[in-house]
Order: structure tokens, then C-alpha cells, then sequence
């Protein structure tokens, strides 16, 4: 589920959050960009491929990174903020062309559907072709306006609510904290 909260267009600079859910074998995903647009996505422990223990709240980290470069919001941002440095590191050599670098247990069997390449295979291919998206890491609950977002939208995820509960209450976490990331930025 992908939506925009109104208002933030071309105010500042472009920058995106993202962040994963892991709990009892049901993962979140979310992402969230300065400009007011945000991502959400939920999967159980059914998904055949995945690893099992801390490999798979790597994949759901990472995950989140693809369902945010992935979607509808373009162009991407030019700066990437997560809270997980393991992450970060692979984002980093996929950069430097290290594609064939996976998390250990992460499958690369193909896959069904209109994308048969496994999700993480998808992303170092992107990652590979920009470089120049900037990493930075963001200390989970410190207060940070774009983490604290995306990490509110990746617990609601995980929730698994109705679809028009979790839109309802996405588009008001990511108002609330999308305007105070402006108003910090902006010194107010």
C-alpha cells in the first residue's frame, strides 16, 4: 500500500526513511520521503524463500529499501536514512558492484509472478546503478521525525488491520511526523 499526504512538494530536500518490523514470523515494511509519500507492506512466515532468525529481519530491512526504490515515488531520493548499519553494509557494496553479496539462508531460486528475481537481487541491481544515493544511518527511537515515521508505519504493517484502518492511520502518523521534520529543518 503506497499513498502522499498533501502539501510537502518541492519543500527542502528530498529525503527517505525506511524500516522493518520482524515479530513472531510476520514482518512490516515501510517507507517514508520527506515529500509526504510513504509505503507499507506485511508478510507471514509462509514466504518459502526467506531465512529464518536475525537473517530475516536483514531481509525485511532491506526489503523495505526495495519497496521504497520499487514504488511509485519518483525520482528517488538522494538520501536514505536506516537504522540498521548490518543493512547499510550491504547497500553499500551492492554500490560498489558487489552484487552477488546476499544475506546468509536468502534464496535466489526464482521466484512466481511478474518478477521472477528475488526481491534482494532486484535491489543490488538498483543499488549498483546508483551510487550516488547516500546512505546515512539514524539511530532507531531517538526522535528522529523520518525514522520515527517509518518505523510507526512498519509496526502498523506488521498489525495486519483492515486496509482502510492502516491508510487512516499511515496518512495521519505520516502527516504528524512529515510536518516536524519540515519545521526541524527548517529551524521553526
Amino acid at each position: 500500500m503506497y499513498g502522499k499526504v498533501k502539501g510537502y512538494d518541492g519543500s527542502g530536500p528530498r529525503v527517505a526513511a525506511t524500516d522493518a518490523s520482524y515479530k513472531r514470523g510476520v514482518a512490516g515494511i515501510a517507507c517514508v520521503v520527506s515529500n509526504g509519500s510513504w509505503g507499507l507492506s506485511r508478510w507471514g512466515s509462509a514466504v518459502r524463500h526467506d531465512p529464518s532468525g536475525p537473517a530475516a529481519v536483514l531481509v525485511a530491512e532491506l526489503r523495505a529499501v526495495a519497496y521504497l526504490l520499487e514504488g511509485p515515488d519518483q525520482p528517488r531520493p538522494p538520501q536514505l536514512l536506516l537504522d540498521s548499519t548490518i543493512a547499510i553494509r550491504y547497500l553499500r557494496a551492492w554500490q560498489r558492484g558487489r552484487i552477488e553479496r546476499m544475506p546468509d539462508g536468502y534464496s535466489l531460486l526464482p521466484r512466481r509472478g511478474p518478477r521472477a528475481a528475488p526481491t534482494l537481487v532486484r535491489l543490488a541491481g538498483i543499488m549498483a546503478q546508483h551510487p550516488e544515493i547516500q546512505l546515512g544511518h539514524v539511530h532507531s527511537h531517538t526522535g528522529h521525525p523520518l525514522n520515527e515515521a517509518a518505523d510507526a508505519l512498519a509496526s502498523l504493517a506488521q498489525r495486519g488491520l483492515p486496509e482502510v484502518e492502516t491508510r487512516s492511520r499511515a496518512e495521519g502518523l505520516v502527516e504528524a511526523f512529515v510536518r516536524t521534520w519540515h519545521e526541524q529543518a527548517s529551524g521553526g
